[in-house]
């Protein structure tokens, strides 16, 4: 594993300028993002990785000069403009922009996409640069603009392209992505037990009498347990 220094960059340099330039997108590949990137990899083990040959000049371009070959990362996340759980807006992923311009058209809900048969492709990156800086961003892939008198598009494929696709990394199976741990739920606690009901106080019993002048019946002795009969007429 290579050493690196604390704020020292692991990308490499560049030598593009700043602004858009003509390109060949000649590989899109699954890779592992490195150890370093941490917090990347919090979210997601691998990356797609847009292999591209990227000219400083379309005069150098329509030359046959080499160009400069850039691996512009993108996330695995491949959806368009939505709303988060808190109603937030949320912007397309990259990769899905790329893809939608590519096509000429935005992907139905659920259906698989894939540009590999289509490759390569003449594109136009864009390049942010700092004029301080040896560094560059890409945060931008187009299609080539078509029948733009600003980018004429080279009629044939440069043919260093086919050395560059022989050089690519072996396609690597798609791995899943990670599920993200969560906290588990506190179980519902069960309702409280009812409160203890008061014993209910024993029936009490009618004392029977006889009208005045009738002998009294006798008392009749009943169980605790037993249903109470009814009243019988004397």
């Amino acid at each position: 594993m290579p050493v690196f220094t604390t704020g020292q960059s692991n990308e490499p340099t560049s030598s593009l300028a700043h602004g858009w330039h003509g390109s060949v997108l000649y590989g899109i590949r699954t890779e592992p993002i490195p150890e370093y990137y941490t917090s990347s990899r919090e979210k997601d083990t691998h990356q797609w990785q847009w292999y591209c040959a990227i000219w400083q000049t379309l005069d150098e371009m329509f030359a046959g000069k080499d160009p400069e070959l850039r691996a512009l990362s993108t996330t695995r996340t491949f959806s368009g403009e939505r709303k988060s759980v808190n109603g937030e807006p949320l912007s397309a992923s990259k990769a899905f922009r790329w893809t939608c311009s590519l096509l000429g058209r935005v992907p139905s809900p659920s259906e698989a996409v894939s540009l590999d048969d289509k490759l390569p492709l003449f594109v136009l990156v864009n390049v942010i640069r700092r004029p301080d800086s040896q560094f560059i961003k890409t945060p931008e892939l187009l299609a080539w603009p078509a029948n733009s008198a600003e980018w004429p598009r080279p009629e044939k494929m440069p043919t260093c392209i086919a050395v560059h696709i022989a050089n690519l990394p072996v396609p690597i199976v798609e791995p899943p992505r990670p599920q993200i741990a969560r906290a588990p739920s506190a179980a519902t606690p069960p309702p409280p037990a009812p409160a203890p009901q008061p014993a209910a106080a024993p029936r009490p019993v009618a004392q029977r009498t006889a009208p005045a002048g009738w002998p009294q019946p006798a008392a009749v002795a009943r169980d605790a347990q037993a249903p109470d009969e009814d009243d019988i007429p004397f």
